[in-house]
């Protein structure tokens, strides 16, 4: 085999190795994303029954003291309610962060992927 086609084959192998490579991160980087999507909506569900857990537990225990449910105990409840919606807000907000990074690092080792594999073009076209 002459050395241009040794050469030629060997640039296409490696350009083609750096560019699934950087597919196989990119899809890797997506498969966190979509996890971290999923752990917020899951961890905001929970607090969200956390939430409501102590609320039921607050209206129990004022109502077998025989308060009514108006007023300040009101106020409380409201404020337990207030609570736990802030921190599925704030649990929403960092997963989404979380994703919108992961989805970023996706793109970028794809289009590593893309420069690796056009750097072994040129390379060869360099080389010849």
């Amino acid at each position: 085999m002459d050395p241009f086609t040794m050469m030629f084959l060997s640039t296409m192998v490696s350009g083609g190795s750096k560019l699934m490579a950087g597919q196989a991160e990119s899809d890797a980087y997506n498969e966190q994303a979509r996890e971290a999507r999923r752990l917020g909506k899951e961890k905001s569900r929970v607090a969200g029954l956390e939430g409501r857990r102590v609320v039921g537990s607050q209206k129990a225990g004022f109502g077998a003291a025989g308060v009514e449910l108006e007023g300040s105990p009101m106020l409380v409840m409201m404020e337990s309610i207030g609570e736990t919606m802030r921190e599925q807000e704030s649990i929403i907000a960092g997963a989404k962060s979380e994703e919108k990074t992961l989805r970023k690092k996706a793109k970028q080792s794809r289009m590593a992927g893309y420069m690796g594999a056009a750097e072994s073009l040129l390379t060869l076209g360099a080389n010849s």
